[in-house]
């Protein structure tokens, strides 16, 4: 669950790309020496766009660039389908987005982010989206619109809630949200484990501030289904059940407490 592909059908191997003085100084308050050390050529990236537009490549990797902006000839590429901008600098993604209304992957992973534009919301086609290890405090409530979503990487966060639409994306079979500041859980969550219809196969909540007793509410009914689901007649840790809130996966003890509260609360899931 990196986010970070190989290979570029055809597009030139990425180079690590100038940053303009203008750009470093708003955000580093003067740090030339980190400016020195990457000052090289930006032509490299510019070719891999211009190659990507000349050959109607549907793949563009501008990973680990030092960006702090995503260039904006980016937007002129609507045949893209794979967007790769992980391990950057980013603080923001433009509204612009929207145009690439043909992407299937949007990678984002470990920038400086601290919200995604609504605009990312109206990506039709979009089955991926990763948006780790950055500084998410908050999403945008029309992520529900998503609906052909199928993975959505959101570990490694600071999100401490989650919007009521998530519960929308009934295609989803991995979301990963460990290691965020998650106290509790949307009712609406339940819609997306397999016994409610949903796909959900994979969910990841450990390193979050839930306990137990939070976690049976009827808002986790997808951790519960993948809890039970993990443990029938398995040795801990449960299977593959990644629904701990501490480090370490899933232990027995805390498993089982999860249960017995959902047993007392009646949520039936």
């Amino acid at each position: 669950g990196d986010g970070s592909r190989d290979g570029t059908r055809g597009c030139p191997h990425p180079t690590t790309m100038l940053l303009e003085s203008s750009q470093l100084l708003g955000e580093e308050g003067g740090d030339r020496g980190w400016e020195q050390a990457w000052e090289q050529d930006t032509r490299p990236v510019r070719e891999a766009i211009a190659v990507c537009a000349s050959r109607n490549e549907d793949q563009l990797m501008l990973y680990r660039e030092g960006l702090l902006s995503c260039p904006p000839s980016v937007f002129s590429l609507t045949q893209l389908r794979h967007l790769h901008l992980g391990a950057n600098r980013l603080v923001s993604l433009p509204a612009t987005v929207a145009v690439l209304s043909n992407l299937d992957s949007l990678s984002l992973g470990q920038n400086r982010l601290s919200s995604l534009p609504h605009a990312v919301c109206s990506l039709p086609l979009l089955t991926d989206l990763s948006a780790y290890r950055n500084e998410l405090s908050s999403l945008p409530s029309g992520i529900g619109a998503l609906t052909s979503l199928t993975r959505l990487q959101l570990h490694t966060n600071r999100l401490p809630l989650l919007p009521p639409t998530l519960g929308h994306l009934a295609r989803l079979e991995t979301l990963e949200l460990h290691s965020n500041l998650l106290r509790s859980l949307p009712p609406s969550l339940a819609n997306l484990g397999v016994g409610s219809g949903g796909r959900l196969s994979r969910l990841t909540l450990h390193d979050n501030p839930l306990d137990p007793a939070l976690l049976a509410a009827p808002g986790a009914g997808a951790a519960l289904a993948l809890l039970r689901r993990a443990g029938e007649g398995l040795p801990p840790p449960l299977g593959d059940a990644d629904v701990d809130p501490r480090s370490g996966g899933v232990s027995e003890g805390w498993a089982q407490a999860v249960l017995r509260s959902a047993e007392r609360g009646g949520s039936g899931l």
